[in-house]
């Protein structure tokens, strides 16, 4: 245990000291499909950084019935990060730290936490993380970067962070393809109708939107100042925040100059619901933890669905059922 300890070091003291920032550890924002609001998914950071903690739990839409699905699928007390929910609302891809290589991995579960399956398996060559799925639920873009790399702060800090975006096959077979060169892009999230991907990467010390064709081909369109997007259900317009401080933004992808901000900062991070309607998002307003919290697309009904005051809950996504 003692060699775990001393090769994960970095990182774990990296993910406590995201964790207990505005600077938190959001990730990558999950893709919606449209349809039926489903339940939502995030992770709670619970550890030092002597002992790093992070696991994924799900709750009802109110923010009742919160469920571990770490611990449900015997993985206790390790570090769960980053979920993305499946189009269909069955799966949940997310990043793991593999303490033995100090890197992140990524993996899936179904939703109720059972069937862990490691579809990175190569913490020794990689770190790969910030995963979310393809429109048709077949693959899974993801962030690669050297071994041993920290893997949360997939562009809510430092021009620095983040890496080269790669798709794979969501079972694990067959040859990941790269589709960026990087070094720094992140938050790769795909459009539903599957023909774009949104994505940051730092332009003269600030995370930038930009948005490229889903193969990789062609020169990438600079949508200005921000990071973690979020496509809506019906791929017109863009949610996204700055940076890991917020505030929340819309932005028109037809008519990039539309842009909309919404509450204030210390709110990041947000994925829409599947019927459009709301947003889903990490507030880190208050006094005490950051907690996850739902508003209108306008901006109004702002409200914290979990109220931790010790413990840090990030990247929140919504289930949808078709």
């Amino acid at each position: 245990m003692r060699s775990w300890v001393r090769k994960a070091a970095p990182l774990t003291a990296a993910i406590a000291l995201f964790a207990s920032t505005t600077w938190a550890l959001t990730g990558t924002a999950g893709a919606v499909w449209a349809g039926t609001d489903g339940k939502l998914v995030y992770y709670q950071f619970s550890g030092s950084d002597q002992a790093p903690v992070a696991q994924i739990f799900s709750m009802n839409r109110p923010g009742n019935g919160q469920k571990n699905l770490s611990a449900k699928g015997g993985a206790a007390g390790q570090v769960d990060i980053q979920p993305s929910v499946s189009p269909d609302g069955k799966r949940i891809a997310f990043a793991h730290l593999d303490f033995e290589t100090g890197s992140a991995q990524v993996w899936t579960m179904t939703f109720e936490g059972l069937n862990r399956t490691d579809i990175s398996n190569n913490g020794a060559d990689a770190s790969e993380s910030g995963p979310s799925w393809s429109a048709d639920g077949t693959k899974l873009l993801f962030v690669k970067q050297p071994p041993g790399s920290f893997p949360g702060d997939q562009g809510g800090g430092p021009a620095t962070a983040g890496g080269s975006i790669w798709i794979r096959n969501a079972d694990g077979t067959g040859t990941p393809q790269q589709l960026t060169a990087g070094p720094h892009d992140a938050n790769p999230v795909m459009s539903n109708n599957g023909t774009r991907i949104a994505f940051s990467r730092p332009v003269a010390g600030q995370r930038h939107l930009f948005i490229m064709n889903a193969d990789g081909s062609g020169t990438p369109t600079d949508l200005g100042p921000g990071s973690k997007p979020d496509w809506s259900p019906d791929d017109s317009h863009i949610a996204y925040g700055q940076g890991g401080s917020g505030p929340i933004m819309i932005v028109n992808v037809a008519n990039p100059a539309d842009k909309q901000t919404l509450g204030t900062f210390g709110q990041e991070a947000p994925v829409w619901s599947p019927d459009g309607t709301q947003l889903a998002f990490v507030d880190c307003t208050g006094p005490d933890a950051c907690q996850i919290a739902t508003m209108n697309t306008d901006g109004s009904n702002v409200r914290d669905l979990t109220h931790e005051t010790q413990f840090s809950d990030q990247k929140v996504d919504w289930q949808s059922h078709a």
